[in-house]
């Protein structure tokens, strides 16, 4: 047994990290006793928190906690992440370090990343409102600039603030009326502008250190011309063979190359949309994100205790890769969760249930299931739901042939 003292953090619902960070605590806890688990911004629970969880601010006084040795963050957002791992001085924290979590941080220093690794990514302009709507610049020029700066990109955009990971504020903009309206009402926010690509929507998280990176299966989560869906009231599905050709060994070569270059450990979900066959690329959350769960649940990687294998030393790709399985995964929410339960009793041992539980979003709460089983058995399960997926997969299928 090792007496080394880990501290990890959770901040946002922890229902929404089930079962997978309850499993990863579990196996820590075990390995080292004396180590602490801190739930910040939680929501009224309506189940106990984990064994040895401790709910609210931590004191850095205390005794266990100026025991810690390393620190490891499940926190989501990225604001959170970052506040995590610069909580203690001098103690290793993942992910990290904090120049790569801040830069993946900043879509700003992100895009240019994305241009340097020559990986696709929608035309773009920052407007930086320190400048544009500021003292320096007179008579009110800076709307003027500010549609100027941006007149390169074809209608429509998207409208995106600088800072906000969570899909909070994206609006699909369709003219220029309805830009300078955009603009004014977020006149002190600096706003990443971006050409708008009708496609689909989808992540893959990659996890490990320069030279030991694992992707874990890519996810669908929707069509961009519906927006981004910041909740879990819609049908997320985890497949192997999901952007088999455009997430091929060059693109995953140059991704792992970028990760590399910044030093990232740890795990991070990156974004992207997909139009036939090219794929764009639009942001890194270099944190435990909201496809943590799904990806866990569909390749048998736990995206959560990667993290605990990263920070003791023992992440190892070989290893990893050896237990990876390729089956697929659905995470379905809200009333569509209600009728797809039926389904899912239907199939019996075919599938597992990960999860079946109420979660808080954005002080929403909602019924929640993850399930996985064999690619072809999620595939049946949707047929029913879900035509949209079936016919992107069609559309995929026949490029392929």
């Amino acid at each position: 047994m090792n007496t080394s003292t880990f501290l990890c953090i959770r901040s946002l619902d922890i229902t929404q990290a089930s079962p997978f960070l309850q499993m990863a605590w579990q196996k820590i806890k075990r390995t080292h006793p004396h180590s602490l688990l801190f739930l910040k911004d939680q929501p009224a629970m309506a189940t106990l928190p984990p064994d040895g969880a401790i709910e609210g601010d931590i004191d850095l006084n205390a005794h266990a906690v100026k025991a810690v040795k390393r620190v490891i963050s499940w926190s989501i957002p990225n604001e959170r992440t970052i506040e995590d791992v610069t909580l203690l001085n001098s103690i290793e924290a993942i992910p990290g370090p904090l120049k790569a979590v801040y830069k993946l941080s900043d879509k700003r220093a992100t895009k240019t990343l994305f241009e340097q690794f020559a990986l696709p990514t929608p035309a773009w302009e920052i407007l930086d409102r320190e400048f544009t709507q500021g003292a320096l610049l007179k008579d009110n020029f800076g709307g003027k600039l500010e549609c100027d700066l941006v007149s390169h990109i074809s209608f429509p955009l998207i409208a995106k603030p600088l800072w906000d990971c969570m899909g909070h504020g994206i609006e699909i903009i369709h003219d220029e009326r309805a830009l300078v309206q955009t603009l004014c009402t977020n006149a002190h926010r600096n706003i990443l502008i971006e050409s708008f690509i009708d496609g689909v929507l989808g992540c893959v998280e990659i996890i490990g250190t320069p030279g030991n990176y694992v992707f874990q299966p890519a996810c669908y989560t929707g069509q961009s011309i519906h927006g981004v869906c910041s909740n879990f009231d819609a049908i997320r599905v985890s497949h192997p063979d999901f952007f088999k050709t455009q997430l091929n060994e060059d693109i995953q070569s140059r991704l792992c190359n970028l990760l590399s270059h910044i030093s990232f450990s740890g795990a991070c979900c990156v974004d992207f949309i997909v139009k036939g066959e090219e794929i764009y690329f639009l942001e890194i959350n270099p944190r435990i994100s909201g496809i943590s769960c799904l990806s866990s649940a569909a390749s048998g990687i736990n995206s959560f205790e990667a993290l605990y294998l990263i920070t003791s030393g023992e992440w190892c790709k070989t290893r990893v890769s050896e237990d990876f399985i390729k089956n697929g995964a659905v995470q379905i929410g809200g009333q569509l969760a209600d009728d797809f339960s039926p389904l899912l009793k239907a199939e019996g041992a075919k599938i597992t249930l990960f999860r079946d539980e109420i979660i808080n979003v954005d002080g929403v709460s909602s019924r929640n299931i993850i399930a996985g089983g064999c690619p072809e058995t999620i595939l049946n399960i949707l047929k029913p739901i879900d035509h949209t997926i079936l016919k992107w997969l069609r559309e995929i299928s026949s490029a392929g042939a």
